[in-house]
């Protein structure tokens, strides 16, 4: 139930970010708890097995943008990329 961005939620422990990172946070919001509660809980499991290990999971971390946008396009390669795009997506 944590907001988005995900990497920006204050988890309990990393391991937790980690096993939802691995179900698929689509998958958490969406599916049933009883569909995907037991494929979240075989990803904690082994990520608890990891940190028992000696292994340190990271937790995650939120890239800044840029400053500055180091490439400025003309309205002409504006406009062919958004068609290209257009394309890409049939419409």
């Amino acid at each position: 139930m944590a907001p988005s961005p995900k990497a920006k939620h204050k988890w309990s422990h990393p391991a937790v970010y980690h096993a939802g990172l691995a179900t698929g946070w689509f998958e958490l919001a969406t599916f049933a708890e009883d569909q995907i509660y037991p494929r979240f809980k075989t990803f904690y499991a082994e990520c608890c097995d990891r940190v028992m290990q000696g292994e340190k999971l990271d937790a995650p971390i939120m890239e800044a943008l840029p400053e500055k946008v180091t490439v400025i396009l003309t309205p002409e390669e504006n406009q062919s990329r958004m068609a290209q795009l257009r394309g890409s997506m049939g419409i």
